[in-house]
C-alpha cells in the first residue's frame, strides 16, 4: 500500500492547523501538475485570491486548489503574501469536499419534503462546516450536487438573502414515499 504524505523531520508537534475552505479553484490536470511541481512559479493563482485567505480566531481561511479532472488538491494559506504562503497536499480532496456536500444535500432534501424549503447558508456552515459564498466554488459545487439528485425538482442559491431553496418531486421525496 502506498500513501502520499509530507514527512517532517523531528517534528515538535503533529497537531494539524484548523483550516476552513473559503474558496475552491479548479485547475485542468496539466496546470495542477505544474502547480504541484512549482507552487511559487504559479503564485499568480494565489495572488488572485489573497482576499479570502487570512487567520481568524485560530482558524486559517484557505484556498483549496483542486485537480479539475482528478481527486487531489492543495490547501493554501497566504495571509496577504503570495510568496510566503503555506500549503498542504491533500490526497482525495475532492472526495472529502463531495462527502460534505452530499451530507448537506441529504439534509436539505429531508427538510424539503413538503415541496419546498429554504435554509440560511449560516446553518450549512454551522451543521456541515461549509462556507457557501457567491463565486466561492462551493456555491457551484453545492448547486451541481443538488441538481444531480433525482428527487430535487429545483435548487436555487439566493446570495441576496443568503439562503438555499430546494424543492423536491413529491413522488421521489424520502419523506413522501411511505
Amino acid at each position: 500500500m502506498r500513501i502520499k504524505a509530507d514527512l517532517i523531520r523531528s517534528p515538535a508537534s503533529l497537531q494539524p492547523t484548523q483550516c476552513e475552505v473559503a474558496k475552491v479553484v479548479e485547475l485542468p490536470s496539466l496546470e495542477f501538475s505544474e502547480f504541484l511541481a512549482g507552487p511559487l512559479v504559479r503564485s499568480d493563482i494565489i495572488a488572485e485570491h489573497l482576499e479570502v485567505m487570512y487567520r481568524w480566531n485560530e482558524v486559517e481561511r484557505c484556498l483549496l486548489i483542486l485537480d479539475k479532472d482528478g481527486g487531489d488538491g492543495v490547501l493554501v494559506s497566504a495571509s496577504g503574501d503570495p510568496s510566503g504562503s503555506y500549503a498542504a497536499y491533500v490526497p482525495e480532496a475532492r472526495s472529502i469536499v463531495q462527502a460534505k456536500l452530499d451530507q448537506a444535500a441529504d439534509w436539505l432534501i429531508q427538510r424539503s419534503a413538503d415541496g419546498g424549503w429554504h435554509v440560511y447558508l449560516e446553518e450549512l456552515e454551522e451543521r456541515f462546516g461549509l462556507i457557501i459564498q457567491i463565486n466561492s466554488g462551493l456555491d457551484r459545487m453545492l448547486r451541481e450536487t443538488l441538481e444531480r439528485r433525482p428527487e430535487v425538482a429545483e435548487a436555487e442559491l439566493d446570495m441576496a438573502f443568503n439562503c438555499v431553496t430546494v424543492a423536491c418531486h413529491h413522488s421521489l421525496s424520502p419523506n413522501m414515499a411511505m
